[in-house]
């Protein structure tokens, strides 16, 4: 093979070479629409203290209703559920609308997701109460033109709400507690187009509980949760909110450009002819 061919074999493989370190990265997504479903799907009762009650089995459980796609929206208990108009302790969750209008940004400001809200009534008499109970929140993720990013989530959680007749009102160490029993769960991630994005959902007013709130809830040594005092009848909400993250816009995977994959193509082409045409002058 000549001088000249050698240089022009050598010269194009070189580029294809530099061409093919010059690829095209996924682009990270910056902008997403989104969407939260929420309810209970499932939950222990804890059963009434008094053997007697005449309408024990009646009042000793939690009913859940105002169904919605994940479970009942509503738990109550604690007094007798035959009766809507009578005070129940209850738990609601209430999801973000989503949809049209609520966007979030990649690494931007955390944005609303569901509410908890305890309606903590005085628990009086044999009636039962609530033990624990599943949280399911489903969070959709949609980029512009993408397909959707669904990700469910299961939160579990404990109670004990103490009985009016187990403390005085307003005593500072008479507390309902909520703890939550897999606070991990609170972080998500998942990959999209090669970028790794994660989802950290954020529970306001929880937090490390010490170690007599968690033993009322018969949890271990710094657990994870929320207490309140007992005042009576309350309402506390406990707003979450979403935020999504990647570090540094996350990892890409990288794909070479089509003009990259055929100058290196033509490279080899021309070393095959080029090679033949060696073998065939000898």
């Amino acid at each position: 093979m000549s001088k000249f061919l050698k240089s022009l074999s050598g010269a194009t493989v070189a580029a294809a070479i530099i061409a093919g370190s010059n690829q095209a990265a996924a682009a990270p997504v910056t902008e997403w629409d989104y969407s939260v479903t929420a309810g209970f799907s499932g939950f222990t009762p804890r059963a009434p203290d008094q053997e007697s009650d005449p309408d024990r089995e009646t009042n000793r459980g939690v009913v859940g209703d105002e169904d919605s796609f994940n479970g009942p929206t509503r738990l109550r208990w604690g007094t007798p559920l035959i009766s809507e108009s009578d005070p129940h302790s209850a738990l609601y969750v209430t999801p973000a609308t989503g949809g049209d209008g609520h966007r979030i940004t990649t690494n931007g400001e955390a944005t609303e997701s569901f509410t908890l809200t305890h309606d903590n009534r005085l628990l009086q008499g044999p009636y039962g109460n609530l033990d624990s109970f599943q949280l399911e929140v489903g969070l959709e993720f949609r980029p512009d033109g993408g397909i959707v990013e669904y990700i469910p989530i299961t939160l579990e959680f404990s109670y004990r709400e103490q009985r009016t007749a187990d403390c005085e009102i307003n005593d500072p160490l008479c507390f309902d507690v909520l703890v939550l029993e897999n606070p991990e769960e609170l972080v998500q991630s998942f990959v999209l187009d090669g970028v790794l994005y994660s989802v950290e959902v954020l529970l306001a007013d929880f937090g490390p509980l010490s170690d007599e709130a968690c033993g009322l809830a018969g949890a271990a040594s710094g657990c994870f949760g929320t207490a309140t005092r007992e005042t009576g009848d309350e309402v506390r909400e406990y707003a979450s909110s979403i935020r999504v993250s990647s570090d540094a816009m996350g990892p890409t995977v990288s794909v070479p450009e089509p003009g990259t994959l055929a100058l290196f193509g033509s490279s080899l082409l021309f070393l095959g002819l080029a090679r033949r045409r060696r073998v065939l002058t000898r």
